[in-house]
């Protein structure tokens, strides 16, 4: 059993759609992430600094 499981999770089909799922969440993590620096580093107010930050929920939540 522990073979065929292995098997599948090292299979090139599994490997190409982990490298996919990262590969579309580093980019908007990347780009988020640096905004919210930035935007701090400019003085605005943390109210609108937490408004920036409530547009990554909808991404989190896009798998339901």
């Amino acid at each position: 059993m522990n073979n065929n499981l292995l098997k599948i999770y090292l299979s090139k089909k599994i490997f190409v759609i982990f490298l996919m799922g990262i590969a579309s969440g580093i980019p908007l993590y990347m780009v988020l992430s640096t905004l919210l620096i930035w935007l701090t580093r400019e003085n605005i107010e943390i109210a609108t600094v937490g408004l920036f930050a409530l547009t990554q929920i909808p991404w989190s939540l896009k798998f339901l």
